[in-house]
């Protein structure tokens, strides 16, 4: 068989993709090998979203090349749609897919390598997820349109897949032992707009429901707009779902949101977190911020910093403005200094990690359950895994572990932004002579 090579740049839609691709591999007559090494086939799932995003994917491509030089390397993804003739510049690449393209992308690969079609492996021999937390993508597109992003333009308005789909891939990942399944879309709260009927999020949940031995479920990333008292009401109900919701933030200034095209106010969003803690009072909260957007100026980014504080966020990702040609944005003037937008990420990454702390020390004492995904074996027997409410936990146990559901008990931090725990009912050991 060929040998394959996977890396996934950006979103976890990107990585969703990347995933479907490979559990295809074995089908198509390939064998997937960790990207650093050798492979005959090297796949790039790219990232647009800032400029760092083109510039790691093009350093992306050129070591594949380094890897490889007589390999094929194919390029996909959002950078692949938005430049592809900036891509068919670089030395060495063979292949440029673009999204709708994406689901070709082997079959492309095995006309490149003149690989006979009669030799496709049985399904029964087809490469095996060995992720324990798995993602499907239910959703792509966004139909917003902020000013900064150019997403859009790659992916499109908008399209949902239909609800009877949606079940039956996630029966597939069920069975190939799934313990956890991450719900994603590049604006998944707008899930079902597109289809005829138009339904809602809420309904898909509904629906998934139905499934027997159901693992639990989490949902990406939810715009503020669509995080409905409806979707709000059905999570109530639903044991199942991880509690834990990512409501990106961007700003806390009304002047900036304005500019963004974010489509609500600063008080509309705490209000949204407070209903969130009214309903879902074990929810934990996570949220993206943006520093440096043109024209935000100091008093701006205080407002932005007191929102931060007031929503009590258990994590934030904070990122400086990037301009993107083609957005409205990158003609906005009074652009915001390099220094300054630096200075205002450690600020509110400082604050994020306080916020953090506090969320992980009210952690302590309580049992969650842990999905356990790998082994550190630098560490002996060092396990890891995280809780539905997306803290990371570091324990000691067996390796039979892996790939299961188990109750820890946590007894108190690790490093900067985890949490250490022992099994429940299995005594602890002592981290400190241990790590």
């Amino acid at each position: 068989m060929r040998t394959i090579a996977f890396h996934t740049l950006g979103c976890k839609v990107n990585q969703a993709e990347s995933d479907e691709l490979i559990r295809a591999c074995g089908r198509q007559g390939f064998t997937v090998v960790p990207f650093d090494g050798h492979a005959d086939v090297y796949v790039i799932n790219t990232c647009t979203v800032t400029n760092l995003a083109d510039r790691r994917s093009r350093q992306t491509i050129r070591h594949a090349r380094r890897k490889n030089p007589a390999g094929i390397v194919a390029v996909t993804g959002c950078y692949a749609q938005r430049a592809p003739r900036e891509i068919g510049e670089i030395p060495g690449v063979s292949l440029i897919v673009p999204h709708g393209e994406k689901v070709f992308l082997l079959d492309r690969v095995r006309e490149l390598l003149d690989l006979n079609h009669s030799a496709t492996i049985p399904p029964s021999a087809a490469f095996p997820s060995s992720r324990t937390r798995a993602l499907l993508k239910v959703q792509d597109g966004c139909p917003h349109g902020c000013s900064y992003c150019v997403i859009p333009s790659a992916r499109g308005k908008g399209s949902s897949s239909p609800p009877g789909e949606v079940c039956e891939k996630l029966k597939s990942l069920i069975g190939e032992g799934s313990q956890e399944i991450v719900l994603t879309g590049i604006d998944l709260g707008s899930y079902g707009r597109d289809l005829n009927p138009r339904i809602h999020l809420a309904d898909l949940l509904l629906e998934v429901a139905k499934i027997p031995r159901l693992p639990r479920v989490r949902l990406s990333s939810i715009d503020p707009r669509d995080c409905s008292e409806r979707l709000l009401g059905t999570l109530r109900t639903l044991p199942w779902i991880c509690p834990h919701i990512h409501l990106p933030l961007q700003s806390g200034s009304d002047r900036v949101l304005r500019a963004m095209k974010r489509g609500y106010t600063r008080r509309i969003f705490l209000e949204k977190v407070s209903r969130i803690r009214e309903l879902l009072p074990a929810t934990a909260l996570t949220t993206d911020v943006m520093v440096g957007f043109p024209g935000e100026e100091e008093s701006d980014f205080l407002e932005t910093c007191d929102v931060v504080r007031e929503a009590g966020f258990s994590k934030l990702h904070v990122f400086p403005y990037s301009e993107r040609p083609g957005t409205e944005s990158a003609a906005y003037p009074e652009k915001v200094p390099e220094g300054v937008k630096e200075g205002r990420c450690r600020s509110l990454l400082g604050i994020g990690h306080e916020l953090s702390g506090r969320h992980r020390l009210s952690m302590v004492g309580k049992v969650a359950e842990v999905v356990v995904e790998h082994t550190r074996e630098s560490e002996g027997e060092l396990l890891s895994g995280v809780t539905g409410d997306y803290a990371r936990v570091f324990f000691f146990g067996d390796d039979s572990l892996v790939g299961k559901r188990v109750q820890i008990r946590i007894t108190g931090l690790f490093r900067s932004e985890a949490v250490e725990g022992v099994v429940e009912g299995v005594a602890g050991r002592d981290y400190a002579h241990q790590v």
